[in-house]
C-alpha cells in the first residue's frame, strides 16, 4: 500500500496524547523533517529526536550537518552525539539525540547519561 507522508506537524493534530519521542533516519533528507514539524517541535511538549547525521547523506539532499544542527538549535535543541560511525573512513556518521534542556526533567535517563552537546558552530565550518 503506497499512502504519502504526512508532515510531523500533522500527526499531533491526529494524536489525542503526546508526542514524546520520533525517530528521524531519512538518508539525507533529515532537513526536511524539522521543516515540516516547526509546530511540534517548537511546542512546550515537544519531542526528543533520536537521529543519525550523515555528512554524505545530507550533501546529497542538498544541506549539510551544520545547517540541520542549526535548524534544531532553532527550536532549542541541542544534538548529543551517542555512536560514531565509521571514523576512518571517507564518510563517518553519528547517531545521536536532540533534545532540550526541559527533556531532562521529563525524560530521567537523559540525566544520567554524561552527553555533552555538539558545538553547533562547528559544525558548521
Amino acid at each position: 500500500m503506497k499512502r504519502p507522508a504526512d508532515e510531523l506537524s500533522q500527526i499531533r493534530e491526529c494524536n489525542s496524547g503526546s508526542v514524546d519521542v520520533i525517530k528521524v533516519d531519512i538518508e539525507g533528507a533529515e532537513l526536511m523533517a524539522p521543516r515540516g514539524a516547526r509546530a511540534l517541535l517548537s511546542a512546550e511538549e515537544s519531542p526528543v529526536i533520536v537521529m543519525e547525521v550523515n555528512p554524505r547523506a545530507l550533501a546529497f539532499g542538498g544541506s549539510d550537518a551544520g545547517e540541520l544542527l542549526g535548524l534544531l538549535a532553532s527550536y532549542g535543541y541541542d544534538f548529543f552525539p551517542v555512536a560514531t560511525y565509521g571514523q576512518n573512513t571517507l564518510n563517518p556518521w553519528i547517531n545521536g539525540v536532540a533534545a532540550k534542556p526541559a527533556h531532562r526533567d521529563r525524560f530521567p535517563v537523559l540525566r544520567e547519561w554524561d552527553l555533552k552537546p555538539m558545538d553547533v558552530a562547528r559544525r558548521a565550518s
